[in-house]
């Protein structure tokens, strides 16, 4: 978890940038009838029923120091699929010495991916011109791309679309969006906080005292109040 935290907390450098990466299936959905608009004094209505026309893939890049994202809609989620969009980013800084690649540890992020993909001489050149950072087993949170699939999926993609290709423009998504921007930064400090100090909801949680501690603070009232025979 520190070696991703560590990678966070390196200053920007266009020649090294730091690159966060994701995925998600998205199923396809076709209306079965025909949705009613939104009125004055009546909300928009659609059919419980729906048809499905299969599934796709969504992957995002995505550079929290420069603001800068990709995405690409794929058929599926294959190596192949992996690799063609490491290339996209490969190709998306061209002037860069060295890419660091924050990802999950999902089975198709390996160093063979390139080489079921391209020849041998470009899955080389494509492998080393990346720094590849995992997150760790059930730390996948860590991943900021995260949070940009997340804004995507609640602007874009959350309705019923039966076509790939209207997914791959939603998720473009500077159209769709409602103005927000994640503005959130991972750090050391964030996790290893000196007591008291937690975040909001930790500072609200109710303390655990014991039975004894109860029933004492019960009494203490209710002598208080002169009900305590």
């Amino acid at each position: 978890m520190e070696n991703v935290l560590d990678v966070y907390h390196r200053p920007y450098d266009a020649t090294r940038p730091v690159v966060c990466m994701d995925e998600t299936p998205r199923q396809l959905i076709r209306q079965t009838r025909e949705p009613i608009k939104a009125a004055p004094g009546r909300p928009a209505r659609e059919d419980y029923e729906y048809e499905r026309c299969g599934v796709c893939n969504v992957f995002m890049a995505s550079e929290p120091l420069a603001g800068l994202r990709l995405t690409k809609a794929t058929d599926s989620r294959t190596r192949v699929q992996w690799s063609r969009f490491v290339q996209d980013i490969a190709q998306a800084y061209p002037d860069a010495q060295r890419i660091t690649l924050v990802m999950d540890n999902l089975n198709t992020h390996t160093a063979a991916a390139p080489y079921e993909t391209f020849p041998p001489s470009q899955a080389k050149a494509l492998w080393d011109r990346f720094e590849f950072v995992y997150t760790p087993k059930h730390g996948s949170w860590l991943n900021m791309a995260e949070i940009e699939l997340n804004v995507m999926i609640k602007q874009c993609l959350d309705r019923r679309i039966d076509n790939i290709d209207t997914v791959a423009n939603f998720a473009r998504y500077p159209s769709c969006s409602i103005g927000t921007s994640p503005s959130c930064r991972f750090g050391k400090a964030s996790f290893f906080r000196p007591p008291g100090r937690g975040c909001r909801s930790e500072r609200r949680r109710r303390p655990q005292i014991t039975i004894e501690q109860y029933r004492r603070h019960n009494g203490q009232l209710n002598t208080r109040s002169g009900s305590r025979k």
